[in-house]
């Protein structure tokens, strides 16, 4: 790694003179277009897995369009995946493309992939387990009995978010420990595996190393496994046919989780990992005539996510009216007006151009708010504390604790160290002096976290009730058991 093959990630860089294919994130493709709008050096850039429409994949795609249309013809654009709307893309790409590029290509290929049978186990329908955590658990576990049953191989079984995953992964434990005839399917007791995000790094490894026949693995995942991975050993999937997905609150600005039906697309995708390297089998646990329902693909994030991150970009890129990219799908005016006014609040933006302080929040790898927070407090010498915060903030799991200062004052996980010490290095290197850790006595932790959130600055409403009322005109409410629910 780092030789013929190399990777540019937000933590991690290695690349040689020898490296010829480099695989990157979607963020940093932006950054290395900023740093070098010609993209020297290369030849062609690959977006793989497509039609998951990441914001920053259809930013990159309009600014690899406006670069090859304006500076490096010669640059070849090759999207991949086993279920995009090729004729949708087709048509945006030739709308896009001046004379004199090379014309469009679709290239098909089967790839390897063995026949995968489809068990639909609709019972009570996807839809309303969505509402029930308790009911979903429950019911998976049954159709993952059944499965070690009848079925051979290991099994994936997706999931939509980690609570989920906990709850099944004890309940399937206590069926297999409670029952020692489970323990006769295979040579040993089959063993649950919990990947997700979090997961730490041998359980992910253990998770997807390859196959063992002598001991059958359970794997319940999130949509993580979905496109980035292939499970050598797995003969079954069971699909609850949910997912977690982000999608920004139109009058707060806050980023709502909500679980939602899966993508015709998406269940092609996870039934897709049973055939991978044998014959398989998929359980969905919906109807066929539900399946007919759902949305045939996700819908793009560019129409659920915030857009201030974008709109930052685009201010280094030297456009400030957005409709002048060629995207695939245009955000809307309203996104782009909620950013803006965002990015005015923070003092990022004066207007609509960047500020100082814009250029320097534009250089740091964190999203804007937290960005302007750590070089305002850069300024009165307590870096090293807003870094640390950065850190907590970004990370998000410390959800539900309403005492963030506490956090702080508590032995931080290791990756979370890691990820402050790598803020206090951009930062230095952007403020152009390394001492930020200061002398000063920091200021208190709602202060900084008030500079990052000045719209979620909340007053209590009357009442006997803990709810609120937000800068930004929004409500909110605090459980009655939080720490902080009758601050005024």
């Amino acid at each position: 790694l780092g030789q013929r093959i190399g990777l540019r990630m937000r933590a991690d860089t290695r690349v040689s003179e020898n490296t010829v294919i480099e695989l990157v994130t979607e963020r940093v493709l932006t950054r290395m277009l900023q740093a070098d709008p010609e993209l020297t050096g290369y030849a062609v850039v690959i977006f793989d897995e497509f039609h998951e429409r990441s914001l920053h994949a259809d930013l990159g795609l309009a600014l690899c369009l406006d670069v090859q249309n304006s500076l490096r013809p010669d640059v070849r654009l090759l999207f991949m995946s086993a279920t995009l709307n090729t004729d949708d893309l087709a048509q945006h790409l030739s709308l896009h493309q001046h004379e004199g590029l090379v014309s469009l290509q679709q290239i098909h290929t089967a790839g390897r992939q063995f026949p995968v049978a489809i068990e639909w186990v609709p019972g009570t329908s996807a839809a309303s387990n969505r509402h029930d955590r308790h009911a979903l658990p429950v019911r998976v576990t049954g159709v993952v009995l059944t499965a070690l049953q009848e079925q051979v191989g290991d099994i994936l079984v997706f999931l939509p978010g980690v609570a989920e995953i906990e709850k099944t992964a004890r309940l399937i434990r206590q069926q297999l420990d409670s029952n020692p005839a489970w323990h006769a399917v295979s040579d040993s007791a089959p063993v649950v595996y919990s990947l997700h995000a979090r997961a730490d790094r041998k359980t992910q490894q253990l998770a997807t190393a390859r196959g063992d026949a002598s001991i059958r693995r359970i794997i319940l995942s999130t949509s993580l496994a979905e496109t980035s991975i292939t499970i050598d050993g797995v003969r079954v999937v069971i699909d609850a046919g949910l997912e977690r997905r982000g999608r920004i609150d139109s009058h707060s600005g806050a980023m709502r989780l909500e679980t939602v039906s899966a993508s015709q697309a998406s269940a092609t995708q996870r039934a897709g990992r049973a055939g991978r390297t044998a014959s398989g089998v998929c359980y969905r646990l919906w109807s066929k005539a539900d399946h007919v329902r759902r949305q045939p693909a996700w819908e793009a994030e560019i129409h659920r996510a915030d857009f201030s991150q974008v709109l930052l970009e685009l201010a280094l890129w030297g456009v400030n009216d957005v409709t002048e990219l060629p995207w695939l799908e245009a955000p809307s005016a309203r996104s782009v007006e909620r950013a803006r006014q965002l990015l005015n609040t923070l003092g990022v933006f004066d207007g609509d151009r960047l500020s100082d302080l814009g250029s320097q929040v534009s250089s740091l790898p964190i999203e804007p708010r937290l960005a302007a927070m750590m070089v305002w407090a850069y300024e009165r010498g307590v870096g090293d504390i807003a870094c640390r915060l950065a850190a907590v903030l970004e990370d998000g799991g410390t959800a539900g604790q309403m005492d963030v200062a506490a956090t702080l004052t508590r032995s931080m996980p290791g990756h979370l160290l890691k990820r402050a010490t790598q803020l206090r290095t951009n930062l230095a290197r952007v403020s152009g002096n390394k001492n930020v850790l200061g002398n000063n006595a920091p200021p208190p932790v709602s202060v900084l976290v008030a500079r990052a959130y000045p719209d979620w600055i909340a007053s209590r409403r009357d009442g006997r009730e803990a709810r609120y009322v937000l800068a930004c005109g929004a409500g909110a409410v605090m459980s009655s058991e939080a720490s902080l629910a009758y601050e005024p």
